[in-house]
């Protein structure tokens, strides 16, 4: 079992450190798809590991009534894990 929660725990951390190094990068990203231009899977990254507080595991595109959404699992500092879906065209939670 413990084999299996490392992978995890270096994504994790990966992530994290990510979320450090950017700063600012989460008002970019804001800007560019309050335009319009959609929103880059690591832009939906670092928006709702800033917005719950919590780091990223996991990261995958789907599709979801027609739309491009990415699928991000989270993990927070108490080991609570849960999922949201992200809008790729317009940043929005589902």
């Amino acid at each position: 079992m413990a084999l299996l929660l490392i992978p995890g725990l270096v994504l994790a951390q990966v992530a994290w450190a990510r979320t450090q190094y950017f700063g600012d990068e989460l008002s970019r990203a804001v800007a560019r798809y309050d335009k319009g231009a959609g929103i880059s899977i690591d832009d939906a990254v670092k928006m709702v590991e800033k917005m719950f507080k919590a780091r990223v595991v996991r990261a995958d595109v789907s599709e979801e009534g027609g739309r491009k959404v990415y699928v991000l699992r989270l993990l927070s500092d108490k080991g609570r894990v849960w999922s949201v879906t992200v809008d790729a065209d317009t940043g929005e939670l589902r």
